[in-house]
């Protein structure tokens, strides 16, 4: 089944605009921190959607 991905561009502007911060309700963690290396960083934010990836699927 085909799924409606965001594309790298798509999913930095998301994380810029929210300032880093997840968006959902209640959360606000920091979505970007330190790597093990000087020189490099870790993202663990997610992009979501805000209607399903798929078609059907879960809202």
């Amino acid at each position: 089944m085909a799924r409606n991905e965001f594309t790298k561009m798509t999913r930095t502007v998301i994380a810029s605009r929210a300032g880093y911060r997840c968006s959902n309700p209640g959360c606000g963690k920091l979505t970007v921190g330190p790597a093990k290396s000087a020189d490099e960083f870790e993202d663990t934010g997610f992009a979501s959607h805000i209607h399903s990836a798929a078609k059907r699927g879960p809202r």
